[in-house]
């Protein structure tokens, strides 16, 4: 499974509207996209699950796509 890690750079986190935006962005894909933080992987599309994380500035979150979905 392809992963992808990436270092938040905004001084004030995945507040709402960026977390919106995500959200926002999984919505288009046929597949489930997870955010993983510390262990835990929510799915993106869920604004809520999303925020729960509490992702803040220079911590290192891991997108996980569902590729079998996304070939079938």
């Amino acid at each position: 499974m392809k992963e992808f890690c990436y270092t938040i750079k905004n001084a004030v986190g995945v507040h709402a509207r960026p977390a919106g935006e995500l959200a926002r962005m999984a919505e288009k894909y046929d597949s489930t996209i997870l955010i993983e933080k510390d262990g835990t992987a929510v799915n993106l599309e869920k604004l809520l699950a999303v925020m729960k994380l509490n992702i803040q500035y220079q911590e290192t979150v891991k997108a996980i796509p569902d590729l079998f979905a996304a070939i079938s």
